[in-house]
Formats: structure tokens, sequence, C-alpha cells
């Protein structure tokens, strides 16, 4: 296509899978420009990492020695997807972007670890957000999105909502948006979503945010900065988190915020050491905020990440090395955070389980 482009990352989903195991998913996105894919991996503990070389020779027997699952893959391979966790513990991908399009079918990974289809939305979107709404006992409920992954696309403001307790069998409407809005971010907080920023269409790139608690979106606390691509996460404090993404599509911003919906204004957080465009992140077991990847300001993919500690408040390196050609294995000095990536980190979907 002509024009400029955004990167071609989706804004991940954060997300609990198994409240007591506090391991993290990760699916589809891309490993270059354009190029989405329909692997997946869990991410579980090891020994410490391995050289590049012994990587390689001795992945597939270090992952059958600690236990460590190797998910099937997704059965669409699928850029920029929407990603939730249900109530029942189900994960849910929802449209995406793949062959030149965007798309409407549904993929979640149960219980048994399997990706299994699920009803296909009435609408086709790439870079939509996805969360199990908390004013409902178990939904799934889509929001934004676009049609296309290049600057210029039309953003939408139309949300679809699928009952998991009605068996699940079809989506629904449900009250749109304000604003239109895609690469955005979106935050179950206490009894309400949270919709943060993102791309509206043309040049307008949003700081705008908007709030549901059941039956309209009103507006909330505009952030700081305009961002699309953003890492967004809801912390054990109650508070909306923000870091990372682009003002504009082509930058990489490092800064962070957040904010506690019951005070006016976003607060600003130390940056990260790194701008990071198009990020994954997700609150782990352990109540800190982890982004990873994302573009930096040469529109590398970097292979590593950063973590927030909302205590000490300060971010500190969190060693996810890897590459999209060679599989690592890693675990920190207490033996707690386990982690497992076998994929580049460019827009995929990165849930906490």
């Amino acid at each position: 296509p002509d024009g400029p482009r955004p990167r071609n990352a989706a804004p991940a989903g954060a997300l609990r899978l198994l409240e007591e195991d506090g391991s993290f998913v990760l699916a589809c996105g891309t490993r270059e420009e354009a190029a989405p894919t329909a692997d997946a991996a869990a991410v579980r503990p090891a020994p410490p990492r391995p050289t590049e070389e012994m990587a390689r020779r001795r992945h597939d027997d270090a992952l059958r020695a600690l236990g460590v699952p190797r998910l099937h893959d997704c059965s669409t391979a699928r850029n920029a997807p929407a990603a939730c966790r249900a109530n029942n513990g189900d994960v849910w991908l929802c449209g995406g972007w793949a062959d030149g399009e965007a798309l409407q079918d549904c993929e979640f990974l149960d219980a048994s670890r399997r990706w299994r289809r699920g009803p296909r939305m009435d609408a086709a979107r790439c870079f939509a957000a996805a969360a199990a709404p908390p004013f409902l006992d178990n939904a799934i409920l889509v929001v934004g999105g676009g049609d296309t992954l290049w600057v210029g696309g039309t953003a939408s403001r139309e949300c679809e909502l699928l009952d998991l307790a009605d068996e699940g069998t079809s989506w629904a409407s449900f009250p749109s948006l304000t604003y239109a809005r895609c690469g955005h971010g979106l935050a179950s907080v206490s009894k309400h979503v949270v919709a943060c920023g993102g791309y509206g269409g043309g040049d307008a790139y949003l700081d705008s945010v908007e709030v549901c608690s059941g039956e309209r979106w009103v507006n909330g606390a505009k952030m700081n900065f305009r961002r699309t691509g953003a890492g967004v996460g809801a912390g054990p404090d109650g508070c909306v988190y923000a870091a990372g993404g682009s003002p504009d599509g082509q930058d990489a911003l490092a800064s962070a915020e957040r904010w506690d919906l019951r005070t006016a204004r976003w607060e600003l957080l130390p940056p990260m050491a790194r701008g990071r465009g198009y990020v994954a992140a997700a609150f782990d077991a352990t109540g800190t905020f982890v982004v990873h990847g994302g573009y930096g300001e040469t529109g590398d993919v970097g292979a590593d990440a950063e973590a927030f500690d909302i205590r000490a408040h300060r971010w500190r390196p969190v060693d996810l090395a890897h590459s999209a050609q060679t599989q690592y294995y890693g675990q920190n000095g207490a033996g707690r955070t386990r982690w497992y990536l076998d994929r580049a980190q460019h827009g995929l979907v990165f849930t906490v389980v």
C-alpha cells in the first residue's frame, strides 16, 4: 500500500489464565513486517539461560524435563488480534489481520491447552481490544478496531459482546465508543472497562480515555501523551497503567503513566530505559508490570523486556533473551518467575496465566 504505515503489531492483551500458576502465554503477532504467525508458547520456569548454541541443542530435552508445555499452534496465523481471558479461564483471540484483510474469526485456548474455534464476530477488525467485562458474569467484550494495518484506514466505534453464559453461540451488539479507535489498550478495573488512546483514522492519534460500567461509555481523564500500541494493564492497586506506544505511528515512547479512577488526572511514572512502540504488556503474579518487546527509535524489534515495580517505583530489566530463530529458557534467582518464549515479540498476544 502507498503512504506511511504504522508498525505491524497489535497492542497485546494482558490477562491471567490460571491464578495459581502465574505463567504467561504468547501467541501470534509478527516477527517481521506484516508477517503474522500462529505460533504459541507457554511461559514457564527453567534453569539459568544458556548460550544460543546450548539452547538450541538442549531445548527440547530441557522443556520436557521441566514439564513446560509447548502449546499447539493457533488455527489461524493472525497479526494484531484482540485478546482476553474469560472468567472461565479460556484465553480468546478475536479478529486480527492475515492475507491482506481484517479477520472476523475467533479462537480460544481452553483448559486442555488446545485451541478451539469460536463464533465469528459480526464485523472484521484488526487492532481491536478485548476484555472480560467485570460487570457481567462470563462474557467477552471486543472494542473498536480497524479495517487495515495501514495509516489512513478506518477506525471503528463499534463494540461486540459474546455471552459465554448463554453457550457463546453468537455475538451481540454493545454500546458504541464515543470516539473511533484502533490500536488502543483496554483494562478491567474494579467494576469498569477502560479504553485508552489508540489511532482514530486520518492523522488522529489519541490521548483520550473512555470508561464503561455497563450501559454506556463516558469520558475519563486524558493521558499525558497520545499513545497507540501502548502496553496497558490493570494494577493490583486499582490503577490503570500505560507505557510506551507511539504518538504518531512512527516514533516510540519511553514514557509511562498511571490513572487512579478516583482522581482527575494521570500520574507520570519514571520512563523506561528505551522507547517501545507497539508493545506487549501484562501484570505478573507478583503485581509487577512487565512491558515486552516493541520497536525502538531506529525501527528495530526489541527482544528484551522491562518491569515496573509499583512498590519501589522503578523499572528494572528483565531477562527474556531470545530471537526469532533461537529458543531459550531461563529462571530468576528466586526460582519463582517462569518464562518460556519461542518467537519474536513484535505484536504478539501477551497473556498472564
